[in-house]
């Protein structure tokens, strides 16, 4: 006799379905994963800018260098109360530094999404 091939193709048109469908669930699932990855990234950018500024406020109410440096000449704080004060200070620095770092670090992942 004579077969048709109508129903050999049946199960392989539905598997080639469910493949297409699955590919697009998989593309559909990496999008909304670069998407929440990029949206984590800039709110990242957004805080270390904030702590940027923050810092850089607080080193600019607290910048006494002269002050101290004129206060421990004339004899009104001991060297040790100015290692201290100044230690302070270069700690706040280096906290700006450290947070100008990771933003500048944060905006470099940012743009090589453009990329």
């Amino acid at each position: 006799g004579i077969s048709i091939p109508l129903w050999e193709n049946k199960n392989r048109i539905k598997q080639s379905k469910a493949a297409v469908q699955a590919a697009e669930l998989r593309e559909a699932d990496s999008r909304q994963q670069f998407y929440s990855r990029l949206k984590g990234q800039y709110e990242r950018a957004l805080a270390l800018q904030a702590a940027v500024q923050t810092y850089r406020e607080a080193l600019d109410k607290t910048d006494n260098a002269a002050l101290l440096k004129k206060a421990l000449d004339a004899g009104e704080i001991s060297l040790l109360d100015y290692m201290v004060e100044i230690g302070l200070y270069y700690d706040m620095l280096n906290q700006l530094l450290e947070a100008k770092r990771d933003y500048h670090k944060a905006l470099a992942d940012l743009a090589s999404v453009e990329l």
